[in-house]
């Protein structure tokens, strides 16, 4: 098995577990996860993005509600 096939082979599972262990520290270990509020929003950007261009402008309105809910 030649360098390049390994690199098809573990590259992927490489990349998968590099993301992984990003979100793990963004979650748990981060500075900013002493903060009250969805572990998801803590997670991703898709929080944001569905409700500023899906729900088309709502993320404001959904930051006022976080804010009344977590604190």
């Amino acid at each position: 098995m030649n360098s390049n096939m390994i690199w098809l082979f573990y590259g992927p599972l490489v990349a998968l577990l590099i993301l992984v262990i990003g979100g793990i520290r963004r979650v748990y270990f981060s500075p900013l996860s002493k903060f009250p509020g969805s572990k998801w929003a803590a997670l991703t950007l898709w929080s944001e993005f569905y409700w500023s261009y899906i729900k088309v402008g709502q993320y404001l309105w959904r930051i006022q509600e976080m804010h009344e809910k977590y604190g």
